[in-house]
Formats: structure tokens, sequence, C-alpha cells
């Protein structure tokens, strides 16, 4: 698996259990989505601004819509 995958793969079935890491640059919280590329924001502007605006400026704490 690669770590996209996997990290879906963990949202998905909740398994492993995973410790919080306390060096965490997320306080302690684990991404609920993945944020849009940067290179986004130069090659769909429009689009890309008005998603994140949707997510809280791109917020990888975001909830995605079917998690609300």
């Amino acid at each position: 698996l690669n770590g996209y995958e996997a990290w879906v793969e963990y949202r998905r079935t909740g398994f492993p259990l995973l410790k919080p890491v306390q060096a965490s640059k997320n306080n302690g919280l684990y991404p609920v989505r993945m944020p849009y590329p940067q290179e986004e924001s130069t090659l769909n502007v429009d689009n890309y601004n008005a998603a994140a605006t949707a997510t809280n400026n791109n917020s990888i704490n975001t909830k995605v819509w079917w998690n609300n």
C-alpha cells in the first residue's frame, strides 16, 4: 500500500488502532480529508477557491460531506 491508500483504509476500517503522536503538527488529530494539491490553486483557480472556502481554507480537519 502507498501512504494514501493506507490512510483511506484506516479511515474506512478504523484498523489498526493508532496511538496519537505527541509531536504532531496537527495537535494529535488524525486528518479527516486530504487537502487539494497546491497546483490546483494555479491551474483551477475558481474551483479551488470555492473548495477552499467550503473546507475552512483547505483544512485537513474539515469533515467531508459523508462524515457530517
